[in-house]
């Protein structure tokens, strides 16, 4: 999937259309298209890359996490709800589509409503304490989530999709956690280790990158894999962008 075409953006247009119609092509061609898609859009992007906003930039490179992760997972998790899988990395390639040729036909509309809502959601989580910071990524990680990861190193596990139901609980935890600070009542247990190093995590990336992460919690991602991608995006970012950062 990956050529030495002159085109790139025609050959992200063809990827995504197989993406749009996975299930009726070959699965070996599929997972071909979700890893190649976000390095044909990079190319496409390049003479675009200084004047992209930090916060494009940073999806970019969550893109082409997401995108490794599913070929990585391989046709089983094609099998496992392959379009729920697909619909935010097509979304995606959408969006940078139409700004690597803004001649195309691309309705943002709800992702951009997202993007809005995650900068929002964002700056009343940045206003509250860190311990209530812990607290809210404490609560919206569900008591299940050490295991999952646990038990993502084994080779056959195939995780679940995100669940919008979850997402949908990030601003109703944020504002409580609002006015319990505003009313000054007892703060909330300290949260335990993961929540207070998936806070220190979150605190060290850039504001787009933080951003970033709310936007995936509230799309029901859960917040350690949300800040994962993130960490893991934001060091390919280094990788790629500084030339003091060692490459290998």
């Amino acid at each position: 999937m990956i050529t030495g075409t002159d085109n790139p953006t025609r050959e992200a247009s063809a990827a995504v259309k197989i993406l749009e119609e996975w299930h009726q092509r070959p699965a070996a061609e599929v997972l071909d298209a979700v890893y190649a898609v976000p390095v044909h859009l990079r190319r496409a992007l390049l003479d675009q890359w200084p004047t992209l906003t930090p916060l494009d930039r940073a999806d970019l490179y969550a893109l082409r996490i997401a995108c490794e992760q599913v070929e990585q997972l391989g046709k089983r998790a094609l099998e496992h709800d392959g379009t729920a899988r697909l619909a935010p990395i097509i979304t995606e390639v959408r969006y940078f589509l139409g700004i690597a040729d803004p001649t195309r036909r691309t309705d943002s509309t709800h992702r951009d409503h997202a993007v809005q809502r995650a900068a929002a959601t964002f700056a009343v989580y940045e206003r509250l304490s860190e311990r209530e910071q812990a607290t809210v990524l404490d609560r919206l990680t569900p008591p299940d989530a050490t295991r999952a990861r646990m038990l993502a190193a084994l080779p056959d596990y195939i995780p679940p999709v995100p669940d919008p139901r979850a997402g949908s609980k990030l601003e109703a935890v944020l504002t409580e956690a609002e006015q319990r600070a505003a009313s000054e009542d007892e703060p909330p247990t300290i949260a335990g280790q993961l929540a207070q190093g998936m806070r220190k995590a979150l605190a060290n990336l850039p504001t787009e990158w933080q951003q970033q992460i709310m936007r995936a919690i509230g799309d029901g991602v859960t917040p350690p894999d949300a800040i994962g991608v993130a960490v893991r995006a934001h060091i390919r970012a280094l990788r790629y962008e500084d030339p003091d950062v060692d490459a290998s």
